[in-house]
């Protein structure tokens, strides 16, 4: 059993509020309708609260699929460049969001 599980979790809550916040700044640009709609959709047809974004990257991916279409790749290389500079990741050009997203929370450094 070990006994620093709480600082990591804390470490990893205040990583998914980050990663949180740059979705936020992409879906924002695209007007607060948009977002909320989107925010939504996901409930409604992935289950997916908007906060668990972090935790299933995967069916943010499909939801933004269905939405936007094609565009959503777009939208995703965006999310994706803003979590690449707000953790200072390297520069992966083949990292695809839902990859990002699993690099930062398991990187407990």
């Amino acid at each position: 059993m070990t006994y620093d599980l709480p600082e990591d979790l804390g470490l990893i809550d205040k990583k998914r509020r980050r990663l949180l916040a740059c979705v936020d700044r992409v879906l924002t640009r695209l007007g607060p309708d948009v977002r909320r709609a989107l925010v939504y959709y996901m409930r409604r047809e992935y289950s997916l609260k908007h906060y668990e974004i972090p935790d299933k990257p995967r069916e943010f991916s499909l939801a933004l699929h269905h939405v936007f279409g094609r565009s959503s790749k777009a939208i995703e290389r965006e999310i994706t460049q803003l979590i690449i500079d707000e953790f200072h990741l390297e520069r992966e050009t083949e990292l695809s969001l839902e990859r990002v997203i699993r690099v930062v929370i398991s990187n407990l450094a």
